[in-house]
């Protein structure tokens, strides 16, 4: 695997053929975490081009062509720091307030989707398409 398009890294620890899962797979999963970490250090968006080398007990296949094994997205982290902005509470309003969260999933949050519950457990849309991180009702 790699990302500037000319080094490439063994990923021993989720793809080694060492577990039967992975041996009687046509896929394997690595982390995204595991991707953004040393010794790969990848960024968000990067594409990841992996070669493969098929193995069975009398050795080694050749190593395959290039090919694009992704690009690394993901769903944004969800949003932190919820708290209603007490100085902008009137009789027939509240205001909330919201942080992003650490990781947009390498892509810029769009909007937000408002939701409530009165007690009952179970969450209903206010409103969606919510392009700012405050929000009154």
């Amino acid at each position: 695997m790699h990302s500037d398009g000319i080094a490439y890294s063994f990923e021993l620890d989720n793809c080694d053929g060492t577990t039967e899962a992975v041996r009687d797979a046509t896929q394997c999963v690595v982390e995204v975490s595991t991707l953004r970490n040393a010794p790969y250090s990848l960024s968000w968006g990067s594409s990841v081009t992996c070669k493969l080398i098929a193995y069975n007990v009398y050795g080694d296949s050749l190593e395959s062509e290039p090919g694009n094994g992704g690009v690394i997205i993901t769903y944004p982290d969800a949003p932190v720091n919820l708290h209603e902005v007490i100085a902008q509470r009137t009789p027939a309003s509240i205001t909330i307030s919201w942080s992003e969260g650490q990781n947009n999933g390498g892509s810029e949050v769009i909007d937000y989707r408002v939701s409530y519950d009165q007690a009952t457990g179970e969450f209903e849309v206010l409103a969606e398409e919510v392009s700012q991180n405050v929000f009154t009702a």
